[in-house]
């Protein structure tokens, strides 16, 4: 496995998360076909990663395995994948040269492990909490 990062510019910003109401037909169809998606826990959130922190299978699939993403304030607003989830990286099936193209910095399997294994997606919440965290505050 090697473990990099990577900067991108983030197809939302922050001041533009004010979501414009959407008519009744289109917000019964979001819900109806919710569950298609790949990602239904963060397909909005992925919109807002301007860093993220792959965990990358070098020797047997050539794919992403794990992946967080960060907004621009550094929070952790993507974590993939999960029993939900199937992950953003993994799903496009990217190769290492199509990471290249991001210029991607290396960073030690500790770092990478250390801020997975720190929280948790509360899905009621719809954030993330840290795994000492059981009641979610």
């Amino acid at each position: 496995m090697i473990y990099f990062k990577f900067n991108c510019t983030a197809f939302c910003h922050d001041n533009a998360n004010e979501q414009e109401e959407s008519s009744f037909l289109g917000r019964l169809f979001s819900k109806l076909f919710h569950h298609l998606e790949a990602n239904p826990d963060f397909e909005e959130a992925i919109d807002f990663v301007a860093e993220w922190l792959i965990e990358y299978d070098d020797v047997e699939f050539h794919q992403a395995v794990r992946e967080m993403g960060f907004d621009t304030n550094k929070n952790l607003i993507v974590k993939l994948p999960d029993e939900r989830n199937y992950g953003y990286w993994s799903d496009l099936d990217c190769d290492i040269n199509f990471f290249k193209k991001f210029n991607y910095q290396p960073i030690k399997k500790e770092t990478f492990d250390f801020l997975w294994n720190s929280t948790r997606h509360d899905r009621e919440l719809k954030k993330f909490v840290s795994i000492n965290d059981v009641n979610g505050q």
